[in-house]
């Protein structure tokens, strides 16, 4: 029934994917490919007499590669959403670095570079979020404990020190 669902979306998207009306024996491919199945074999579960003439023709037809990346996405988004795909930090790098090798262009190239410099942190500090039950809790800490939990390392030395007085 899924899989109806996927299908009945896809028509019903085709005006807003720019893709034009597929027959039935096209759905069918586009279905089987998003499913995993090799070319030759969706273009025979699609009823296609000549499956390798078929796959030639479908293959370089742009209204049935956006199809198919359009289910696999709508697929991916499923997936994702239902915590079936544990998708991690080392999952992405790897994605941006292969963005990266594949970039046709020094903007390309750039956009990948960026991406990988926001994803680990490396353009701004990481925020620390700091959890205080009570004020005597940091009352408690040393300077050294304090930092540390602010996340910055400042080495000062006891010169450096300033006497405040404490006028209430």
């Amino acid at each position: 029934m899924e899989q109806d669902y996927s299908l009945q979306t896809l028509s019903g998207s085709y005006a807003s994917l720019g893709i034009g009306r597929l027959t039935a024996q096209e759905e069918t491919y586009v279905q089987r490919r998003t499913q995993g199945i090799n070319p030759s074999a969706a273009a025979r579960a699609a009823g296609y007499r000549q499956p390798a003439r078929a796959v030639a023709e479908l293959s370089h037809r742009e209204d049935i590669n956006l199809a198919i990346s359009y289910m696999r996405e709508m697929q991916r988004q499923v997936a994702v959403q239902a915590g079936a795909i544990d998708f991690t930090k080392d999952d992405a790098t790897a994605l941006y670095l292969e963005a990266h090798a594949k970039s046709a262009t020094a903007m390309e190239e750039i956009r990948a570079v960026d991406s990988l410099v926001k994803l680990h942190g490396l353009a701004t500090p990481e925020r620390v979020e700091i959890n205080v039950t009570n004020r005597g809790q940091m009352e408690t800490m040393d300077d050294e404990a304090l930092l540390k939990l602010a996340g910055q390392d400042i080495m000062l030395s006891p010169d450096a020190y300033m006497v405040v007085s404490d006028e209430d």
